[in-house]
């Protein structure tokens, strides 16, 4: 049964602060709630694109290891357009009984691809749906003079509608995406109308955690931004991405294929990092096979034909190393990294039995967008030091493959070399926390009120 869109609670949200480069007794978030925040946009019905293999989408998703799926709704009035009307619904059901959760967006206010209650029937008559999203990027599609209105207008009736409709008034509503980065301050505050907040902030293929372009704004500064729309909810990332199409000069930056999986695997950790409830990747799989054309057929994980590129792979290892049974929430976790800087970012992680997962990368430039080559930063030896006795360890780094690079035993500490993509250091329990946490995870199922929520 899939989940709906969860709010992490207070404890939880401590954990996504910044960790300092020495730390002790750090809140640690549960790792299948990280887990649980991966999701990618896709476009079943782009018919003549790589999605209309419903077979070959659905293998690539369970590869990925996500759960959940960003996508549109359309209905078209035309007696012509009934196959489409039947055909949409049928591959949504078929995707979401494949145990993905759905996202769905509104069509655009104009009303020429469905109207707001058109779209909302589609949605109530579907399973699998975690959260309905307000219009996409209106601000870029819609005329400039009359947008603001139309899409305050159009999240005010959805929601209403919503509210309305026994099937849809407990799903999730999250606030319309925006293509302009000043353009939520224009929209002004619908905090009334939503659940969660929204925003696109794409780095324009440059690293994910600190700008490296002059003006370039940082992905904080896009969640500080969306707050004019949602004020204080909780807030959602429903595009992000890198594309790899090295010929283009304009628009957004390219980045080859391994820098850009380095650059994913951290966005994702950095997003979760600041609060982001569910990051959607953009996109699933490049949609025409021109590699050499321009970026929207190329922001794909997966290449035109299928096969995973990089940043496919390096998902797929993130999540393989942090998949968890549901942990208990406001853990922590005592470590003290020395070796690194002050812009070194580490992340742990709560699983259950009680296991931690560490994560520990360097927010280093990878591409030269000048050269168009990658850029090589050695790796730095440091050292990570524990409070306690771990039973063993297991370092494994995404980007370079899915084994273990380096396994000890019985530890406290232990010296790792730590580079620009994300180092996870996955401790294995001894076996009388592992009793202890699997006493305390059981008494807090059958008694929840007692645990941290």
């Amino acid at each position: 049964m899939v989940s709906r869109l969860r709010v992490l609670t207070i404890a939880a949200l401590a954990a996504l602060a910044a960790v300092p480069a020495q730390a002790a007794a750090a809140p640690a978030a549960p790792a299948d709630a990280f887990t649980d925040s991966v999701g990618v946009n896709t476009h079943v019905m782009y018919s003549k694109s790589a999605y209309w293999n419903l077979e070959e989408m659905r293998t690539a998703l369970r590869y990925l290891g996500v759960r959940h799926i960003r996508d549109g709704v359309r209905w078209y009035t035309s007696p012509s357009y009934a196959w489409y009307r039947e055909e949409q619904a049928k591959r949504f059901t078929s995707l979401a009984r494949s145990g993905f959760g759905l996202n769905l967006l509104m069509p655009w206010p104009s009303g020429e691809v469905g109207t707001t209650r058109e779209a909302l029937d589609v949605i109530a008559g579907l399973p699998g749906v975690v959260s309905v999203e307000a219009a996409n990027e209106w601000d870029l599609q819609g005329p400039f003079e009359t947008w603001p209105e139309e899409i305050r207008a159009q999240t005010r009736e959805t929601r209403a509608a919503m509210k309305a409709d026994p099937k849809l008034k407990r799903t999730p509503f999250i606030a319309p995406s925006f293509g302009r980065a000043g353009a939520p301050v224009t929209a002004g505050d619908l905090s009334a109308h939503v659940d969660f907040g929204n925003s696109h902030p794409y780095m324009g293929g440059s690293r994910p955690e600190i700008g490296e372009f002059p003006g370039q704004w940082s992905i904080q500064r896009h969640i500080d931004t969306l707050r004019a729309v949602s004020g204080s909810k909780p807030f959602v990332i429903t595009e992000t991405g890198y594309h790899t199409a090295l010929s283009q000069t304009d628009r957004q930056k390219p980045v080859g294929a391994e820098a850009g999986a380095a650059y994913l695997v951290r966005t994702l950790l950095e997003h979760f990092r600041l609060g982001a409830t569910r990051t959607y990747v953009y996109e699933l799989v490049d949609q025409y096979d021109d590699p050499t054309g321009g970026q929207e057929s190329n922001f794909g994980l997966f290449r035109n034909d299928w096969s995973p590129k990089p940043a496919a792979t390096a998902v797929r290892n993130l999540l393989g190393v942090l998949r968890s049974g549901r942990a208990l929430r406001g853990q922590s976790l005592n470590y003290t990294v020395t070796g690194g800087d002050a812009n070194l970012r580490t992340m742990a992680f709560a699983k259950s039995g009680g296991g931690f997962t560490l994560a520990i990368w360097r927010p280093e430039v990878l591409w030269n967008h000048t050269t168009k080559q990658p850029i090589a930063v050695p790796d730095i030896p440091m050292n990570v030091a524990f409070g306690k006795t771990f039973a063993g360890a297991q370092v494994y780094r995404p980007t370079r493959g899915s084994g273990a690079f380096q396994t000890v035993g019985m530890t406290t500490g232990m010296d790792v070399a730590v580079g620009a993509d994300p180092v996870l250091i996955d401790l294995r329990p001894t076996a009388g926390d592992r009793w202890n946490a699997q006493v305390r995870e059981f008494w807090c199922r059958a008694v929840p009120s007692t645990c941290p929520r």
